[in-house]
């Protein structure tokens, strides 16, 4: 039977009436009586006592456990908090070509968020790419390319001005959330480690940051086999880079958790952007945007690689966009199917509006 806590209220009336039960004659509700007031201070104990009460039947089930009860699940069951990660990526620098640029000199956005070049470069024919790294770890981090930067103090042959190369700033997390940290608990709880099932891969593959989806394909390269294609669809890109996929190919073959006999091979799909043709009723700059962020939010629940999108499915989630009454979709006008390719997965590309 589920715990049912009184209110205040009700816990007072009742210890008014076990006084008066007890003591025939006496009025517990007579205001200023010292009956009353001992009615109200045992009242509000028991209140204390059932919240206390209320608190430590909750503590056992990680679904409903607070903060500090479930890092103490999170213990018990080996699974690690998430650490924020730091962005990371290249920015366009310009100035005098010979000139060097230093390892660990700074760069701030307008914002005020600071990065630090990764690696000495000499700049060439007026221009270098030069590794920056994020002070502050976050996902406040990241930035799309293009975005402006600065260099925090003037150096000889280097102009202050920078740009956000290609990739833009990318794999900066924030610190796992409670709510991310209960959902892997509770995976594995109902989903216990089985010998290389496909998630144990998929929570082996997680532990990297920022990985949002793991592509499990068994027997991929023949007998004894598993391939591992990983998503980063928090990114602006999300298909991963050397770097990602060589740490989750680690982690995967770690001995303490790669099945004996199964080989594992992680590797990066290929994109392949379809482009969509299309005319929308109204056709404004907000209607634009809202189907371009349904149809993204159809690709990242649906596209699989070497898999069918189904036009109808992307037909609707056109019709569904805030504000649109009508569409004509002109591109595709079939279902985009990969050919059971596993190295090709499918991405949003660009929009014509008609």
């Amino acid at each position: 039977m589920p715990l049912v806590r009184p209110t205040r209220q009700q816990l007072l009336e009742s210890a008014r009436t076990e006084i008066e039960a007890r003591l025939p004659g006496a009025d517990a509700r007579l205001r200023r009586s010292l009956l009353d007031v001992y009615a109200r201070c045992l009242s509000a104990l028991v209140h204390s006592l059932y919240g206390y009460l209320e608190y430590h039947i909750r503590q056992p089930f990680p679904q409903l456990a607070d903060s500090e009860w479930l890092r103490r699940h999170a213990e018990l069951y080996g699974v690690a908090e998430l650490p924020p990660e730091f962005s990371r990526g290249n920015v366009t620098i310009t100035g005098t070509s010979g000139t060097i640029v230093l390892q660990d000199t700074s760069l701030r956005r307008l914002d005020g968020r600071e990065y630090i070049t990764s690696a000495q470069v000499e700049i060439a024919a007026g221009t270098a790419v030069v590794p920056v790294i994020a002070v502050v770890a976050g996902a406040d981090g990241n930035a799309a390319e293009g975005v402006a930067l600065r260099f925090t103090s003037s150096q000889a042959g280097v102009n202050t001005a920078a740009t956000i190369a290609a990739g833009g700033l990318a794999g900066g997390t924030d610190p796992e959330t409670e709510e991310s940290l209960r959902s892997r608990i509770l995976s594995r709880i109902q989903r216990p480690p089985a010998g290389g099932t496909i998630s144990d891969y998929q929570r082996q593959a997680k532990l990297y940051p920022d990985t949002t989806d793991v592509f499990v394909h068994p027997q991929q390269f023949g007998a004894g086999t598993v391939g591992l294609a990983p998503m980063f669809y928090n990114r602006v890109d999300p298909i991963p880079t050397g770097g990602d996929v060589s740490a989750i190919q680690a982690l995967v073959t770690d001995p303490d958790f790669k099945p004996v006999c199964a080989t594992i091979t992680t590797y990066a799909v290929t994109a392949q952007a379809q482009n969509f043709t299309l005319h929308i009723v109204p056709d404004n700059a907000a209607v634009r945007a809202a189907v371009a962020a349904e149809l993204r939010d159809l690709f990242r629940r649906e596209a699989t690689p070497g898999g069918v999108l189904l036009i109808s499915h992307i037909r609707e989630a056109i019709a569904s966009a805030a504000g649109e009454t009508d569409h004509t979709l002109t591109t595709p006008n079939a279902n985009i199917d990969l050919a059971a390719d596993l190295t090709k997965i499918s991405t949003v590309g660009s929009f014509t509006w008609t």
